[in-house]
């Protein structure tokens, strides 16, 4: 595919704020050599690869500053796990693994087959979780989660979600692209939703975001650290990694080390076995499986992958059979699943022989680092009290201009909850005004970008958008609603920093408020497919994420949902433990 100019042009004017004179001078050409090479198709996806390899590079990576960085040498799975812990353990460190991985596959030249939906997973309601929906298809998310715990005695979690999710996004009524087209009935209760309170108890538990601290000149203990780092990464990427001993079989259940002695694929002769059983066992071992069935699966992925390594011509010796050495040199099971993928493997599948073979992999090193990704649920919503003290104070700036931005920041987040993301690109064309079946007139707001939607203005800050409208007044109709550059990274930024108050600015986290909304519309007569169109979410993980949160809806409507379950459910099919 070929790459988009305006990504073209992005990764061209790119300039490293972390990486900074004669070392850019050094790293820039390489640098974005690489990100073009890993074909990234959005800004997006550009920024990332962009910040994630500066990020690495301004590190101990490795990389001596005396020449241009080796890009093939320095990314390897230590350094590149090395730099997204330094990120933390939330998304953040996540978005620069994924990054780096990506540019680790572009140093080495593999080629990523990009098929869009292919092999995903619980694409149909669990059969107890559609029956509940069923029920209660015209209740509030919170109502239902609350229903469904109640008739399956299990926690709501976005696994268990998922299959019903894409079901109903595929079922969702659409007019045009992203157009979603709301019942009079339910388009007048999420137009009447007010913001909802929870808890302060509650609020205290959840995290939310913090300003980060001013970085300190480091002490002479960190810096001596950071050396003695830097040397090791420079070691590890001139020299290679050092091999393990063998790994002990003595953790293992005695059964699964006899199935690990017994394991004789089929499909190769002896000629084909013996030279690769030892490998084979040792990488299985170095898995550690958990049971028997483990073993064996694990140990028909690693053969496939060896056989297909021996019978690459590149290799320095096509005739000998791959060595625990070879196989940390380079990122080889990259490339085979990539191979897999181009040959109709799906997706789901081709993600777990990655997953094994990375474990089994990570087991020949004498000194592995893992870095291990956890889910950071969202923020909590704001409060009703803050909500109002917002609006208030966006209609009390000291300009038209201060006043415009804070208005369609306020009015757009928590009206119709647009991300920073999505304010980026929203235009004056794109606010209209609509007229419902009761003949009363409400706004509605056109989304681009990557999850175009159309989503109505909630009535409670439908003044706020209104107000920002008549100042925009005279204005060309494709000016955007907010700053003046379309390609710039965050549209809000400037806008939340510079509220002004009587005692001077005050922040507003432009996320929160969108979760704000987010929230007051989960605790609405809203159908659940309804709430993700309009959030432009593709799972429910954040829905659960503000599930603890949600106050308790009616008695009487939940026992009244609880019966329709028990009418409609068929109580002689076994539920096979799901």
């Amino acid at each position: 595919m070929e790459t988009p100019e305006a990504v073209s042009r992005y990764v061209a004017q790119y300039r490293s704020s972390l990486v900074l004179g004669g070392d850019w001078s050094l790293a820039e050409g390489p640098l974005k050599t690489l990100v073009m090479a890993a074909g990234p198709m959005s800004r997006r996806e550009a920024h990332d690869l962009c910040a994630a390899v500066s990020t690495f590079l301004a590190g101990p990576c490795g990389w001596d500053r005396t020449a241009a960085p080796d890009f093939r040498g320095l990314l390897n799975e230590r350094a590149i796990a090395q730099c997204a812990a330094g990120q933390g353990s939330g998304a953040g460190s996540g978005r620069v693994l994924a990054a780096l991985r990506a540019a680790q596959r572009a140093a080495f030249g593999i080629s990523v087959q990009r098929r869009p939906g292919t092999g995903r997973r619980h694409t149909s309601p669990i059969r107890k979780v559609g029956r509940v929906y069923d029920a209660c298809a015209g209740l509030s998310v919170a109502t239902f989660a609350l229903v469904l715990e109640g008739a399956t005695g299990r926690v709501v979690t976005e696994s268990r979600l998922r299959g019903l999710v894409a079901s109903l996004l595929a079922t969702v009524s659409t007019q045009d692209a992203g157009t979603v087209v709301l019942e009079p009935t339910v388009l007048a209760a999420y137009l009447q939703a007010v913001d909802t309170d929870l808890s302060e108890e509650l609020v205290q538990t959840r995290a939310t975001s913090k300003t980060k601290p001013k970085p300190k000149r480091p002490s002479e203990r960190q810096a001596q650290a950071r050396l003695k780092a830097d040397r090791a990464a420079h070691r590890r990427a001139t020299q290679g990694a050092t091999l393990a001993d063998d790994p002990s079989a003595d953790d293992l259940l005695p059964q699964v080390r006899e199935a690990i002695s017994r394991y004789r694929p089929q499909d190769l002769d002896d000629e084909q076995w013996e030279p690769l059983r030892s490998l084979v066992q040792r990488l299985v071992v170095g898995y550690k499986p958990p049971s028997e069935v483990s073993a064996r699966n694990a140990a028909t992925i690693v053969v496939a992958f060896l056989v297909w390594v021996w019978s690459l011509p590149e290799r320095k010796n096509p005739a000998m059979p791959p060595t625990a050495e070879e196989l940390l040199r380079s990122p080889l099971h990259e490339a085979y699943v990539q191979r897999t993928l181009s040959d109709g493997t799906p997706a789901a599948s081709a993600a777990t022989e990655r997953s094994v073979l990375r474990r089994c992999l990570r087991s020949l090193e004498a000194d592995p680092l893992h870095h291990v990704v956890r889910h950071t649920p969202v923020a909590a919503p704001y409060s009703p009290e803050e909500c109002a003290a917002y609006a208030e104070l966006a209609l009390a700036q000291p300009t038209d201009v201060k006043t415009r931005n804070a208005c369609y920041l306020i009015g757009l987040t928590l009206g119709a909850g647009l991300s920073p993301e999505d304010l980026r690109s929203i235009r004056l064309c794109d606010l209209c005004e609509r007229t419902g079946s009761d003949g009363l007139p409400y706004l509605e707001v056109s989304v681009r970008g990557r999850s175009p939607r159309t989503v109505p203005v909630r009535t409670q800050y439908e003044p706020l958008v209104r107000r920002a409208m008549a100042l925009s007044e005279g204005m060309d109709p494709e000016a955007l609603v907010i700053g003046r550059k379309a390609d710039r990274h965050n549209a809000t930024d400037a806008v939340r920093r510079q509220f002004v108050t009587a005692s001077g600015t005050v922040d507003v986290d432009a996320r929160r408020l969108r979760t704000t909304w987010l929230f007051a519309v989960m605790n609405t007569a809203v159908p659940l497919p309804t709430v993700l169109r309009l959030a432009g979410l593709r799972s429910a993980r954040t829905l659960v994420d503000l599930l603890p949160l949600c106050p308790a809806p009616s008695e009487l409507e939940v026992r009244g949902a609880l019966a329709a379950v028990r009418t409609v459910e068929d109580a002689s099919l076994p539920e096979a433990g799901r």
